[in-house]
C-alpha cells in the first residue's frame, strides 16, 4: 500500500503554488500567498488557509496605493455566505474580499492581518455601466444613470461586448435588471478581447437589489447547439456578481433544444491559442433552459481536439482549456447535463464553495490533471424524492463523475447527497486525494464511492499506477442493492498486483443502509456483514470503521455526526 509522504510528495510537487511557509506564532494561521486581480475601479483580493491551519473568525485588511502609507479599510472582516443556506461557513478556508469604487491611479497592495501580503498590481481599464432602467446603446457607457446628453449607461449586453474588450476593463450591469438576449437566435456571443492574471476583463454588477438577470436564449430555427458566452482562446475574463440564465424559444422547427452551455470555454485546438485563467465567481447559474441532446454543460470546458479516450493523443496536445476557478456559485436546474463539465482540461482547475442544487450531474470532468473540488454542496433531490420536484425524471442521476484518464486530482469537503444513481465516482484516476466528504443515501445504480478503471472500455488503468489515497470520508450506502462503496477493476494485470496494492482506505466510515457494505466487481464479491468488514477489509484497512455516523438530521440536510468515532471524518470532521 501507498505512503502517505509518497502521496503528499507527488501532490506538493504537481501543486506548487501552494504556499504554508507563513506561520504566526500563537495563533497557528497558516496562509497561501494573497493575489488580488485589478479592473478598472475594482479590485478582488483572494487568500487561502492551509489545511492544517486555525480559521480566525475575522480579518483585517489594509491597503496601500503607490509609495503612501498602509490604510486600515476593514477592521473585522468576515467574509459573507456565498449564497443562502450556505454550510460551510466556519470550516472553509478560502476566503475574498472585493474593494470597489477606486478612483486613483498607481499600483495597490493589500495586507492581511498585518503579515500577508498580497501581489503589487497597477489599475488599469475602464469602468463601463449598462442598465435598462435609463439606458441607451447610443450613450458612452460610462456613468451608471443618465447624466444628459450622451452621457449615461449603456442599454444592451451586446453593445457592452462590442465596445469593452480591453485589458482591465470592467463592466457592471445594473442590479435589478433583466437583460434579454439580443444576440440573435443563431448566434453565440463570443468576447474577444483578452485580459491578464493582474488586470482581467471583468463582467459584474452594481447598485442594490437582486442580481442581474443576463438571458442566453436559443430557439429551435437554429439547426446547431447553442452555447451564451463563449470564451474560444481567450485569456483572463472574470464574471462575478451575476445571474446568467439560459432560456429556450420553442417557437421554431429546426430540431434542437435550448442552450448546451450558457458559459463555453474552449481552446482553439492544434492553431492554439489556449483558453486560460478564467475566473465564474459569486454567480447564479440557472440551467433550466439547457439542452436535452447534447453533452454540453452550464459551464462547459472543452479542448477542441480532446480524445476522450486516448491517453497519448491527449499528452500530445499543445493547447488546453487551462487554470480555470469556479467559486461560490449556486448552479441548479440542470435536469438533463452537467451543470459544470471539463473536457480535457489538463491543467489547473479550481471548484470550490458552490452549490448544484437539482441537476442531473452537478461536475463531471472527462480527462486532465490537477483538479481541486472541495467545500461543495451537491444535492441531487430531496429526502423524499431522489429525482428532484417536478417532472426530474434524470435530475439527480449523478453528483461527480471522474472518468477517462484523470491525474492528481483533490475531492476534499464536499457533501454529496440525495443522489439518483451514485454519489461519488472516480475512474481511470492516478495520485488521486479523496478525503473528509460526506456522501449519503443514493436512490439507485452504483455505490457511493465507485472506483473504476476499465482499458477495454476506453479507460487507461490508471489505477494499476497507484498514488490513490481514500481517506477521513464518510459514505452511507445506497437505498438500493448496492453497496455503501463499489469497487470495479477491469484487466488490473497489465499493472501487476492485486487493487489493493494501489489505493489506500484509511481513516473512512462505511455504512449501508440496504445494500452491502462493500462491493468488489474484480474480484465479484460483497463484505455485507459486520464481521466481513473485519475479515475481508479491514484486514487491508484496519483504521476503517464499520459504523452508523448518526447524522443529525439528514431530512433538513443537516449532516454534522453524533458519532464520536466519525468525529474527524466527513466534511464537517473537527
Amino acid at each position: 500500500m501507498m505512503t502517505l509522504s509518497r502521496f503528499f510528495n507527488r501532490m506538493l510537487a504537481r501543486h506548487a503554488h501552494i504556499n504554508i511557509d507563513h506561520l504566526i506564532p500563537g495563533t497557528f494561521i497558516v496562509v497561501d500567498d494573497v493575489q488580488v486581480q485589478n479592473s478598472a475601479s475594482q479590485c478582488r483580493i483572494s487568500w487561502q488557509l492551509a489545511q492544517n491551519s486555525f480559521i480566525p473568525a475575522a480579518f483585517t485588511i489594509h491597503r496601500k496605493i503607490g509609495a503612501g502609507s498602509w490604510t486600515l479599510i476593514e477592521s473585522a472582516y468576515s467574509m459573507p455566505s456565498p449564497f443562502t443556506g450556505y454550510k460551510f461557513t466556519g470550516i472553509n478556508r478560502n476566503f475574498y474580499y472585493v474593494d470597489s469604487g477606486l478612483t486613483t491611479a498607481g499600483t495597490y497592495q493589500y495586507r492581511i492581518n498585518n503579515t500577508f501580503l498580497s501581489n503589487t498590481i497597477t489599475k488599469t481599464g475602464t469602468t463601463y455601466y449598462v442598465s435598462t432602467t435609463d439606458g441607451n446603446d447610443s450613450y458612452n457607457g460610462l456613468y451608471p444613470t443618465y447624466q444628459g446628453g450622451s452621457n449615461g449607461p449603456w442599454l444592451t449586453i451586446n453593445e457592452a461586448i462590442n465596445s469593452a474588450q480591453t485589458t482591465g476593463d470592467l463592466v457592471l450591469f445594473n442590479k435589478g435588471n433583466i437583460f434579454p438576449d439580443n444576440a440573435g437566435a443563431t448566434s453565440r456571443r463570443y468576447l474577444y478581447g483578452d485580459g491578464t492574471i493582474n488586470n482581467p476583463i471583468t463582467w459584474a454588477s452594481y447598485g442594490s437589489g437582486n442580481l442581474p438577470v443576463l438571458q442566453t436564449k436559443a430557439n429551435d430555427t437554429y439547426t446547431q447547439h447553442f452555447h451564451g458566452f463563449t470564451l474560444s482562446g481567450k485569456k483572463y475574463h472574470n464574471f462575478e456578481f451575476l445571474e446568467i440564465e439560459g432560456t429556450h424559444d420553442a417557437s421554431g422547427s429546426g430540431g434542437k433544444d435550448g442552450n448546451a452551455s450558457v458559459i463555453m470555454l474552449q481552446c482553439a485546438g492544434d492553431s492554439g491559442p489556449d483558453c486560460e485563467g478564467h475566473k465564474i465567481l459569486n454567480c447564479e447559474l440557472d440551467l433550466s433552459g439547457m439542452a436535452t441532446d447534447h453533452p454540453g454543460g452550464g459551464i462547459f470546458m472543452y479542448n477542441l481536439d480532446y480524445t476522450l479516450h486516448d491517453q497519448d493523443a491527449n499528452e500530445a496536445m499543445t493547447y488546453h482549456v487551462r487554470d480555470i476557478e469556479v467559486a461560490y456559485c449556486y448552479l441548479h436546474d440542470c435536469t438533463q447535463r452537467s451543470a459544470l463539465r471539463a473536457h480535457g482540461c489538463r491543467e489547473y482547475g479550481w471548484y470550490h464553495n458552490n452549490f448544484f442544487d437539482y441537476n442531473s450531474a452537478a461536475w463531471t470532468i472527462y480527462g486532465g490533471t490537477n483538479h481541486v473540488s472541495e467545500y461543495n454542496e451537491a444535492k441531487g433531490g430531496t429526502y423524499s424524492n431522489h429525482n428532484g420536484p417536478g417532472d426530474g425524471s434524470s435530475a439527480g442521476s449523478k453528483a461527480l463523475s471522474q472518468q477517462f484518464w484523470n491525474d492528481g486530482v483533490i475531492y476534499r469537503y464536499n457533501l454529496i447527497y440525495y443522489m439518483n444513481e451514485y454519489n461519488l465516482s472516480i475512474q481511470d484516476a492516478k495520485d488521486s486525494l479523496v478525503e473528509f466528504n460526506t456522501l449519503y443515501n443514493n436512490n439507485a445504480g452504483y455505490g457511493t464511492l465507485f472506483y473504476w478503471s476499465d482499458p477495454d472500455n476506453g479507460g487507461e488503468a490508471h489505477w494499476a499506477e497507484g498514488g490513490n489515497i481514500c481517506k477521513n470520508n464518510i459514505s452511507m450506502g445506497s437505498t438500493s442493492a448496492q453497496g455503501a462503496v463499489r469497487i470495479n477493476i477491469a484487466d488490473l494485470e497489465e499493472g501487476g498486483g492485486n487493487w489493493y496494492d494501489h489505493v489506500d482506505f484509511y481513516d473512512n466510515c462505511f455504512y449501508e443502509t440496504v445494500g452491502s457494505i462493500i462491493e468488489l466487481d474484480s474480484p465479484d464479491s460483497k463484505i455485507n456483514t459486520h464481521a466481513l468488514f473485519l475479515s475481508n477489509w479491514n484486514d487491508k484497512y484496519p483504521d476503517d470503521i464499520h459504523e452508523d455516523p448518526q447524522f443529525n438530521s439528514v431530512s433538513t440536510g443537516d449532516f454534522t455526526t453524533n458519532n464520536s468515532n466519525c468525529s474527524n471524518k466527513g466534511c464537517f470532521a473537527t
